[in-house]
């Protein structure tokens, strides 16, 4: 998989698995055999938002759903509210 795309997998401290799909556009497009079978974003985003209330963090359901559809990793840090997480592009 290039840099323009990415699919990541997370539990929350409790133990909920999900997958995460950064870019979804490239991976249906490029690399659509490595899409997990059973992935929808609505999964993912759910996933997302339960990490961060486990983690004691605010998630903001908008912006985690943008860093699936079109974001990246720094943008999903941002959406679930880790605070001050330096990151470079």
């Amino acid at each position: 998989m290039d840099d323009d795309c990415a699919i990541g997998e997370a539990a929350t401290p409790s133990g909920l698995r999900w997958d995460g799909v950064f870019v979804e556009e490239c991976v249906l497009s490029d690399y659509p055999d490595a899409l997990p079978t059973d992935y929808q974003r609505d999964n993912a985003v759910a996933g997302a938002v339960a990490w961060a209330a486990e983690a004691g963090l605010t998630a903001d359901l908008a912006k985690i759903e943008l860093a699936f559809a079109r974001g990246w990793l720094h943008n999903l840090y941002d959406a679930v509210g880790l605070p001050h997480i330096a990151y470079t592009e």
